[in-house]
């Protein structure tokens, strides 16, 4: 699967493992553990809307993703 044509306004690297990304896009989070050659949909909770803020944070393992108008949700990794 790759990334749906839609605007992405947020990325996060991983800084364990070069092969893992994240893409907040304007209709969810996804993730790449490959470099980008497939994506899938990271979801688990987080509504169908902008995700504008990603943050990745090794102390906690979590993804921390910032939407618009719906809060920031967090996420294991």
């Amino acid at each position: 699967m790759s990334l749906p044509d839609v605007p992405t306004s947020a990325v996060a690297l991983s800084d364990v493992d070069s092969e893992i990304a994240y893409a907040g896009t304007d209709v969810g989070v996804f993730r790449t553990t490959n470099g980008g050659i497939t994506w899938t949909a990271f979801q688990d909770g987080l509504p169908r809307s902008p995700v504008v803020e990603l943050l990745f944070h090794r102390n906690y393992n979590r993804l921390f993703a910032g939407t618009m108008g719906r809060g920031v949700f967090v996420r294991d990794v």
